[in-house]
């Protein structure tokens, strides 16, 4: 059986079983399309120590709406936290200065290297979950 279209799958899952078996799936599927995000952000991620570009990586998103599956990629657990802390700064910038001066601190800008990464890789990402889909959707219906 030959699957043409994302609209056609998404049709074929809701015929393959339990609701377990389609998240899976759509995981699956969800962590081969970042993949390429991944890397782009390993490559425009601030090499010091390479801390951070060894943190990345791939999770499932958490706080989601019943039903809902999703993956983040992020550095290390949390952001500002553990050995690669700094990597949430380098992205997402901050202040110098004791926080009693107010607005009258510097502001450091971000590098945004995770932005860039999602900018330039997300349609081949969006195409790269889809076909990674169908294929998965075509294996279970063999």
């Amino acid at each position: 059986m030959k699957i043409t279209g994302i609209s056609e799958a998404i049709a074929k899952l809701g015929k393959l079983g339990d609701q377990k078996t389609v998240k899976s799936l759509l995981k699956k599927s969800l962590r081969a399309g970042a993949k390429p995000m991944l890397l782009a952000a390993r490559a425009k991620a601030p090499v010091r120590t390479g801390r951070v570009k060894k943190a990345l990586r791939i999770a499932a998103a958490t706080k989601q709406k019943p039903g809902w599956v999703g993956v983040v990629i992020k550095i290390g657990d949390r952001n500002f936290v553990g050995i690669a802390f700094y990597g949430a700064f380098q992205e997402f910038g901050w202040h110098v200065g004791s926080r009693r001066l107010g607005s009258a601190r510097r502001e450091i800008p971000g590098k945004h290297f995770l932005e860039q990464a999602f900018d330039e890789e997300s349609s081949f990402a969006a195409d790269a979950t889809g076909d990674d889909l169908i294929r998965r959707i075509e294996e279970m219906m063999k």
